[in-house]
């Protein structure tokens, strides 16, 4: 069943045109080396187009690469690892050419374009440019923060105190108290623990922690007067710290201006009669250009550590986001409320990129982006609203009417921003491969997770049992010839 289902998807790979390879390493319970195959590609569905990524295969890293090597060291090197993907997707015939991205985490022997897995896929397939997971890497980016003293301090206090107030049952029982008192009838909620993988539930965290402020102080206020010294003793410091001018102008991770951050943190430190003022500064740096003596105490945040955040952040994502992505994202200039205000001079680099796959003159893609753009810039208010996806413009682009357009929405559909495709399938692994099944075959959990995956387009019985009569020979025909109600009756005479 797991073959037919295999297939079932290379086929739909074949008609998309266009697809993209997802890939990821774990190791399982029974410490073999997996690696997660996922394509990503277009797929039509009840009439219309749809981006899927389907898990393709699961296989052991070491076991495919012990008859490649011939008894040499089993290196976990690019060239290696991608010995491993080609003999998979070899396997399953997939059109390398119509590859156009790969998409891996950051460790050197994937991403290395010189030596790593995603130059040596590219001998196969030139259009595959390299995606780093965009997720990740704008985590690691807003990671850089960190950077920043003040921000690092204020983050190391806020996850010291959520800590402190939610890992006891007392302690809670405290806080909700105090929650109840300060915040009034509201909705009570839990404080979150600051998550290192995803920056998305880190800045969530630090909201709660910023709503429930006024609870938190009170309740380390209560606790300061416990018999319990030691308990008594960490709540007096951890509300000296969050009270602090210095952490309670730590919300940099906010899309508003600076300036209502600092009214936010006024507010705030209003309430707890706090002044919010500049930290005491050594003589030598008091007539620093970044700590003037007549500094305000906002031009002294902005500069120190609004400004130093933003650049640390921004100038991280340029790096991790190459000339190549960043050509490929020119894409989006075609999208209809980008298209009105794009020129030829801005598409002309992803034009040239994907020049070998769209097949069509220079002139060709000037007239067809010219009726493009003035279909949608002359659109009628009264019609449907645009489309903002890729997929949702793709949809209403006519292939015969713009066939390169059609063939690079197309692709912009399909790059990649996650790997986390990959990652569910690990998932799946771990809830198959258990303890009392550690010896299971890589086969028989390879076919075990993909049906898993896959309920939505398991085979019939019949495709299943032709299948079954069709391998090998055997001595019992188990395909039944179809015999029609007329010629029954002389069938069985």
């Amino acid at each position: 069943m797991a073959a037919l289902v295999k297939e079932d998807i290379v086929r739909r790979v074949g008609e998309s045109g266009v697809w993209v390879l997802l890939a990821d390493e774990t190791t399982d319970c029974s410490n073999r080396e997996q690696m997660a195959l996922v394509v990503r590609y277009i797929d039509s569905r009840q009439g219309e187009l749809v981006v899927r990524e389907d898990p393709i295969g699961l296989v052991d890293v070491f076991k495919t690469l012990r008859p490649l090597t011939e008894g040499a060291e089993l290196r976990m090197s690019g060239v290696n690892l991608a010995r491993v993907i080609t003999a998979v997707l070899n396997d399953l015939r997939l059109d390398r050419a119509a590859m156009v991205a790969q998409c891996y985490d950051g460790a050197a022997c994937m991403a290395s374009e010189r030596v790593g897995v995603a130059a040596q896929m590219r001998c196969d397939s030139p259009l595959a440019r390299y995606f780093h997971c965009a997720v990740h890497a704008l985590n690691l980016a807003t990671s850089q923060l960190t950077k920043v003293d003040i921000i690092r301090n204020a983050l190391g206090s806020l996850e010291t105190v959520v800590t402190f107030l939610t890992d006891g049952a007392k302690r809670e029982e405290l806080l909700r108290t105090a929650q109840k008192e300060a915040l009034g009838d509201g909705e009570k909620r839990k404080l979150l623990k600051l998550c290192q993988t995803r920056f998305v539930e880190r800045h969530v965290a630090v909201e709660r922690f910023w709503e429930e402020l006024p609870a938190v102080c009170l309740a380390l206020e209560l606790m300061a007067e416990w018999q319990d010294r030691r308990t008594s003793s960490q709540a007096a410091n951890l509300l000296n710290a969050v009270t602090q001018g210095e952490f309670l102008d730590m919300r940099t991770n906010s899309d508003t201006e600076f300036e209502n951050l600092m009214v936010d943190a006024t507010a705030m430190a209003a309430k707890f009669k706090i002044e919010i003022k500049k930290p005491r500064l050594p003589s030598r740096a008091a007539h620093r250009s970044t700590a003037a003596a007549d500094q305000t105490p906002e031009a002294y945040y902005r500069v120190n550590t609004f400004v130093p955040a933003l650049d640390a952040v921004i100038s991280n994502i340029r790096d991790r986001f190459g000339v190549h992505q960043r050509t490929a994202f020119l894409l989006s200039r075609l999208l209809p409320k980008n298209v009105s205000d794009s020129t030829w001079e801005q598409l002309e680099p992803v034009f040239r990129q994907y020049a070998s796959l769209i097949g069509a003159c220079t002139e060709q893609l000037r007239s067809e982006l010219r009726v493009w753009s003035a279909m949608w810039s002359n659109r009628p208010k009264t019609e449907p609203e645009v489309p903002l996806t890729a997929i949702g413009t793709l949809n209403e682009c006519s292939q015969c009417t713009f066939p390169a357009i059609h063939r690079l929405l197309r692709v912009l559909a399909v790059l990649p921003a996650t790997t986390a495709e990959a990652e569910r399938l690990f998932s799946k692994v771990t809830r198959t491969l258990t303890a009392l099944r550690s010896t299971m075959t890589e086969d028989r959990l390879e076919a075990l997770v993909l049906l898993q995956v896959h309920r939505d387009r398991l085979p019939s019985t019949g495709q299943v049992v032709d299948r079954f009569a069709a391998c090998g020979s055997r001595r019992l025909d188990c395909r039944l010839p179809l015999i029609s109600p007329a010629a029954a009756p002389a069938a069985r005479r």
